[in-house]
């Protein structure tokens, strides 16, 4: 997920989607079917490590290859595993220290990934809604705590329902965007 993630970074849903699915087609012994449609496994960290960044670049990650590469080579799965248990506060700290994963990422991989309903991620569109509704702006960080205090201990769920909300309502009256 910290992977996906980090693909993901200032893309459409299409293009993280490509990406994902050229990086798991990058190892063919991956391949199983489901009926007659061939699907790809997501890499193993070992198979990851194995790609160089030249190899991320021919897969068009652009500026995210340098990331992807330094993270696959540095992250120790077990100490990232052990921070399931830690604060949000903690799993913030541990993901944010590697290049390219900020608070956006960070905050996504510890609600969907380890269940810390207290993350906020914020996007552009949450954004847009704390700055129409509450009045706020600031950096990911400030709207993150800011959150985090407006809607309590579960303002995971409620940052779900806000950004189908905003992103729905923007595309039914307004003509949408990504």
């Amino acid at each position: 997920m910290l992977v996906e993630y980090l693909l993901s970074t200032q893309s459409s849903i299409p293009t993280i989607r490509r990406r994902v699915e050229e990086l798991s087609s990058y190892f063919p012994e991956n391949r199983v079917f489901i009926g007659d449609e061939p699907l790809y496994l997501f890499p193993t960290p070992e198979q990851l490590n194995q790609i160089d960044e030249a190899s991320f670049q021919k897969m068009k990650f652009g500026y995210r290859s340098k990331w992807l590469k330094e993270l696959v080579s540095t992250i120790r799965l077990n100490e990232f595993m052990q921070i399931k248990n830690l604060s949000l506060q903690h799993k913030i700290r541990y993901m944010t220290q590697f290049n390219g994963i900020g608070y956006k990422v960070a905050n996504c991989v510890a609600l969907f990934g380890f269940s810390s309903f207290d993350a906020f991620p914020v996007d552009v569109w949450i954004s847009r809604f704390l700055e129409e509704f509450f009045g706020i702006t600031g950096n990911a960080e400030k709207l993150m705590y800011t959150g985090q205090e407006i809607f309590g201990k579960n303002c995971g769920y409620i940052q779900e329902y806000i950004f189908f909300y905003i992103r729905n309502r923007n595309r039914s009256f307004k003509g949408g965007g990504n």
